[in-house]
């Protein structure tokens, strides 16, 4: 028995993603139909290129410092997009709705490179979820086996199977 995702066949791999793009589209359209903003974290030149764990951890710890800065928990969905075979940069992704007074305190709170926020209205989170899953898409698998390709908070609004509240 290989690791996980190993002996999955192109089709069913094929079929994953489609049905996890679906589930994102949905997740996306009943939590964040009233608009939210695109955070883009992004490591700059003179920062060392972390582990996939590191990425994570430094992604998550950014996430905790946010819920601080705003004094409670944000529902949010994450997603890394890893360079190479994981031993590169990394560009994490995070869907939050943070009122627009916030949104410019959260540069200061990712040290490792660079912030970009974008505000995403109701009619574009289709293509956001294109977005999150392309580098997965294009290559027809995760780019790292055993690794999900995006994560939900807890306490998100759950969508019936067909994509609706």
């Amino acid at each position: 028995m290989g690791r996980r995702g190993e002996n999955t066949g192109p089709v069913q791999r094929r079929f994953n993603l489609r049905k996890s793009r679906e589930k994102l589209e949905g997740l996306l359209a009943a939590n964040f139909r009233d608009g939210a903003q695109l955070v883009t974290l992004t490591y700059g030149p003179e920062t060392r290129a972390p582990s996939v764990k590191l990425a994570d951890l430094q992604l998550m710890d950014w996430l905790r410092k946010v819920q601080r800065m705003m004094g409670h928990k944000i529902p949010y969905i994450r997603a890394t997009e890893w360079a190479g075979d994981g031993h590169g940069y990394h560009v994490h992704r995070v869907v939050l709705r943070l009122p627009a007074a916030s949104v410019g305190a959260l540069v200061p709170l990712w040290s490792y490179g660079y912030v970009i926020v974008q505000e995403v209205q109701e009619n574009e989170l289709e293509a956001l979820a294109g977005l999150i899953m392309a580098q997965a898409i294009k290559a027809e698998r995760v780019p790292i086996l055993g690794r999900r390709i995006w994560s939900p908070s807890e306490g998100l609004i759950q969508p019936d199977r067909k994509g609706t509240v």
